[in-house]
């Protein structure tokens, strides 16, 4: 059910319905934190400097590890 969660804020969210997302990435699972590390790394209104900063200030190490992933791939797939 989180994981349904997680993706449809990830394709449907606004800014405002972040709070569960940017929280994700310390999950106890590694499923969730992964797919909400790429849910904010897809989020159009979210630039780098912000997932930068989610990933700075997440707790957990496996989280952080996820969103720098996804940054990394982000940063390749830009024009």
């Amino acid at each position: 059910m989180r994981l349904q969660a997680i993706r449809a804020l990830g394709r449907l969210g606004q800014r405002s319905d972040m709070a569960p997302l940017f929280s994700a990435p310390s999950d106890p699972q590694w499923w969730i934190r992964h797919r909400a590390a790429e849910a904010l790394a897809n989020l159009p209104f979210l630039d780098d400097a912000e997932l930068l900063s989610i990933e700075q200030h997440c707790e957990d190490c496996y989280g952080r590890d996820a969103i720098a992933q996804v940054r990394s791939i982000r940063a390749l797939t830009k024009d």
